[in-house]
């Protein structure tokens, strides 16, 4: 409609999508964007008030920040930066918003330490799980894996489901050449975890070493958390699709 075609920039939307493509490239489990999606999404942010600031550097696109004020919260929608100084450039535009809001609300990613040079700790981004998984088969997820062509290994690992009883499992599992190999195991268990903690090592929110300090996983042989942590490395995870 006329209404909405008001509010619609599609020369913005090209430079959103430049932007989130190449600021999320070496990011984890970024959802993908068509144009269709851009469109749907700017138009929705639009007609719902939310702005867009772009951040420039001798011309070039630098970072972008969608957000909105109400209730007296500047609310950060997304934000991406090509490096922190432009992180910084925008948080402080946020903060310059005093008159209008009282605090700063940005869902930031838990490996985000920005909040490290901010001078007031109530702006500091808050992390706030808005997002759920959970494997289902984790010998199927695992048979997918195509690793890395230098990884080579194989480890026994036992996985404990208490709702899904086809879903534990004991696999032997061996990866090489970029190819995975997972069969059932009938020898001694190297690592043993339930799925909520596969979930999170699978998902690359933590790694084999972490789950282990944190007495999340048992490992009965420590030169298997290395392989362990090769072949399912953590990951800068960045999924933000508001519901």
């Amino acid at each position: 409609s006329e209404e909405i075609k008001k509010f619609y920039n599609e020369d913005l939307q090209q430079v959103l999508a430049y932007l989130y493509e190449k600021l999320t490239e070496d990011y984890n489990g970024v959802p993908k964007r068509t144009d269709y999606q851009w469109h749907k999404l700017l138009t929705a942010h639009a007609l719902e008030g939310t702005q867009a600031l772009l951040a420039h550097s001798q011309g070039e696109p630098q970072g972008y920040m969608l957000y909105s004020i109400s209730d007296a919260v500047f609310h950060i929608q997304e934000l991406l930066a090509a490096n922190n100084d432009v992180e910084m450039r925008m948080l402080k535009y946020a903060d310059m918003h005093t008159s209008e809001a009282k605090e700063v609300e940005w869902l930031a990613e838990g490996w985000n330490k920005t909040y490290l040079k901010l001078k007031n700790a109530d702006q500091a981004p808050q992390l706030k799980p808005f997002m759920m998984a959970r494997v289902l088969d984790a010998k199927e997820v695992l048979s997918k894996l195509k690793p890395s062509l230098d990884a080579e290994g194989e480890l026994t690992i036992a996985i404990l489901d208490n709702m899904i009883e086809e879903n534990n499992y004991l696999l032997h599992l061996v990866w090489q050449r970029g190819r995975m190999y997972v069969e059932p195991a009938e020898s001694m268990v190297d690592v043993k975890m339930n799925v909520a903690a596969f979930t999170q090592l699978y998902m690359g929110a933590m790694s084999a070493s972490e789950l282990e300090e944190n007495g999340q996983m048992e490992c009965w042989n420590k030169d298997k958390l290395a392989l362990l942590d090769e072949l399912l490395p953590k990951q800068r995870n960045w999924i933000n699709e508001y519901f």
